[in-house]
């Protein structure tokens, strides 16, 4: 900025001019100057109703362009509260903002912090993809348009598609009329490849389509010309579309009841890699991750980040390095928590080579020996630590019941009392052993994420 000695000639109107410790405020000179004491006192003009007289020495001259707010801060010039407010709003407007959720009180339902989760994680991903892996009855519809409307401030999302089973359509349709106020419509594979063709022809209308798991996924041939089956000429219109970070053929692709997409070998996992390259954001939802084998796990997280998630024997290595820290997160949530458990856990995950140099970790562990100090704040603050120092916590995110539902569902067991005739009691262990037979048949090693 040039001209910020003081000599400048204030009785020269028109002159643009700030406030040296508030460069915010700037206005014009009229020409008018008065003595006040041994100040002199220059008229300024900051608006068309407002005129105010300032001592000379606090008046700079300012050229017609802005100065950036770093180069403001570089120099030592600060603002005012106002003017604070007005870059906030500016920034909040262009969704710059990763910390501002804009899809905050969008939706006609009930304010419940854990449904901002996925939406946090998602802001902070460093692949656009996650995986929501929350309870039944916890909301991931709620969850996942939340994720979409931030979207819409913040990358001027305009293309969305929702893939699910057949039945759950119409209730996909309803929850976003009814909770959000948007309206879908519910398509088949021929209807979707006429909209996504006008996309590739920059001529499509912003949409949100829902369509189904079954009448989407690739046909055995779909690579070849002669099959020109609606599926089929869609799953090539994917093939040949891979996104960029400036265009994509749909800008966020939510995929339902993602555990069906599990088994590589089939279409439904080939529909998912197609609909990944083809999008510029992905959200698969399941409530059954923990119910199903870790390579089924693998798998989807692999659909999720193909690049980070490229060897099961590594992702194994992964899940046992894991697990320290998993049982940590899970001893801060006991009531009472046991912290010494905590620290021991902590300690354990630090021999792992994942997780020797982590400085979180160290300073956890850190924390944690000075258990008798730590409050309900530090606790907090600790179990959101320990779930981002997670190596799986970039791409998937899980809410359960019993960490998030404060008036949930108390169950009482109570133990009851039969006799057994002699005909009951044979029928009952017999039974009782061959489900306990077919159960160890079926076992599998369990993990953690």
């Amino acid at each position: 900025m040039k001209n910020q000695d003081l000599n400048w000639d204030p009785q020269t109107p028109g002159q643009a001019v700030r406030i040296r410790n508030n460069p915010g405020l700037q206005g014009t000179t009229t020409g008018k100057v008065k003595q006040s004491g041994t100040r002199l006192m220059v008229q300024v003009s900051f608006g068309p109703n407002e005129r105010s007289y300032k001592p000379y020495p606090l008046l700079e001259l300012c050229n017609n362009e802005p100065e950036s707010i770093a180069a403001l801060l570089k120099k030592g010039r600060f603002g005012g509260i106002d003017d604070l407010r007005r870059i906030l709003t500016f920034e909040k407007i262009q969704g710059h903002l990763t910390n501002i959720f804009y899809s905050m009180e969008v939706s006609n339902t009930d304010f419940y912090a854990h449904q901002f989760k996925p939406v946090s994680k998602f802001i902070e991903s460093p692949t656009g993809r996650l995986l929501i892996a929350d309870e039944v009855g916890l909301g991931k519809t709620v969850e996942a348009i939340y994720v979409w409307k931030e979207l819409q401030a913040r990358a001027d999302a305009r293309r969305l598609l929702i893939v699910c089973p057949a039945v759950l359509r119409e209730k996909w349709q309803a929850d976003l009329r009814k909770r959000f106020n948007l309206f879908a419509d519910i398509v088949d594979a021929k209807t979707l490849l006429e909209r996504l063709n006008g996309v590739q022809e920059r001529k499509a209308q912003a949409f949100i389509a829902i369509t189904s798991l079954e009448g989407l996924r690739p046909t055995k041939n779909w690579e070849s010309d002669r099959d020109q089956s609606p599926r089929a000429r869609f799953a090539r219109l994917l093939d040949n579309s891979t996104a960029t970070e400036d265009f994509g053929l749909l800008d966020l692709v939510i995929i339902d009841e993602a555990h069906y997409l599990r088994n590589p070998e089939t279409a439904n996992h080939r529909l998912g890699n197609l609909l990944r390259d083809a999008a510029q954001h992905l959200l698969l939802l399941t409530a059954t991750p923990i119910q199903i084998k870790s390579d089924n796990l693998y798998h989807l997280l692999k659909l999720i980040s193909p690049e980070d998630f490229f060897n099961a024997g590594i992702f194994q290595d992964m899940l046992s390095a894991n697990e320290p820290v998993v049982r940590a997160l899970r001893l801060t949530w006991q009531h009472p928590p046991d912290l010494v458990g905590a620290k021991a856990a902590v300690e354990e995950a630090l021999q792992s080579r994942y997780f020797r140099d982590n400085p979180v970790l160290q300073q956890l562990c850190q924390q944690l020996k000075q258990s008798a100090s730590l409050n309900e704040a530090d606790l907090t603050r600790l179990g959101y630590q320990l779930e981002n120092a997670s190596l799986l916590s970039q791409y998937l995110t899980r809410s359960r019941k019993r960490d998030v539902l404060i008036n949930r569902v108390q169950r009482s067991p109570q133990s009851l009392a039969v006799t057994f005739s002699p005909l009951e009691r044979q029928i009952y262990d017999q039974v009782s052993e061959a489900i306990r037979q077919q159960a160890q048949a079926k076992a599998v090693a369990p993990f953690s994420v």
